[in-house]
């Protein structure tokens, strides 16, 4: 049987994220080779570090999202009292990690 070439072009990869990866496995190296990881326990990191990052762009666009770009100083007192609360709310929870 013989296989069919994919021949698909790929997209190039966005500079951006090609710096965010590097930066994420410098980070990761980092962590190996201070704690002698195992590469499973490597992995497990990777995964950790990518989705702080990805909760990281969330709550930014979060915010972006609740400040308009014409806004009045009540659209901006409105801002910083639902940034209040959320942080309150956030900061009530432990989080299960690192207790």
């Amino acid at each position: 049987m013989t296989r069919i070439k994919n021949t698909a072009r790929k997209e190039p990869e966005r500079p951006a994220l090609a710096s965010e990866r590097a930066r994420l496995y410098k980070i990761a190296d980092e962590l190996e080779s201070t704690y002698a990881m195992s590469p499973s326990e490597r992995r497990t990191h990777e995964h950790l570090l990518r989705a702080m990052r990805a909760a990281n762009r969330e709550f930014c666009s979060h915010l972006r999202r609740a400040l308009p770009i014409n806004r009045t100083k009540h659209d901006i007192a409105n801002f910083l009292t639902q940034v209040e609360q959320q942080c309150k709310e956030a900061e009530r929870h432990d989080s299960d990690e690192f207790v």
